[in-house]
């Protein structure tokens, strides 16, 4: 005797690939956090990216995620070293005369949806430069 199939039978396949894209899809719009190496901004002292002090864990290194958010301000005068990833979301990034910013890998800029990060690249040597990929928004 055969086994009638169900509708739970034909629809089986398709359901596991649909939810599984939407996994994907959740996980590669999630908002980055709890990097082994991430330091974060703080800025409470200025607005001055060589200040280890408006950084959590001191200032950022070649093994740093980088993450900088919540309307801060933040100012690069002066290279600041590569560092390995960089995320901002809702911030403002002045990159001014003599200033770089390298990142070693990725590179997001307003990670979220309906936020955006302004990025200002002004001067001679103002430079800003990234292996990886480079987005922007959701």
């Amino acid at each position: 005797m055969r086994k009638k199939k169900g509708i739970l039978n034909s629809v089986k396949k398709p359901l596991v690939v649909l939810v599984g894209a939407l996994c994907c899809s959740a996980y590669a719009h999630a908002e980055p956090r709890n990097f082994v190496d991430q330091v974060t901004w703080l800025g409470g002292t200025s607005t001055d990216w060589h200040d280890a002090t408006n950084w959590d864990s001191g200032l950022p290194t070649s093994s740093g995620v980088v993450m900088i958010r919540d309307g801060a301000t933040v100012d690069i005068t002066q290279p600041t070293g590569l560092v390995k990833q960089f995320y901002s979301n809702d911030a403002t990034l002045n990159v001014t005369a003599g200033g770089v910013l390298l990142v070693d890998k990725t590179s997001s800029l307003g990670y979220e949806a309906n936020t955006k990060t302004t990025v200002l690249v002004s001067g001679a040597g103002a430079t800003i430069s990234s292996n990886g990929s480079t987005g922007s928004g959701w």
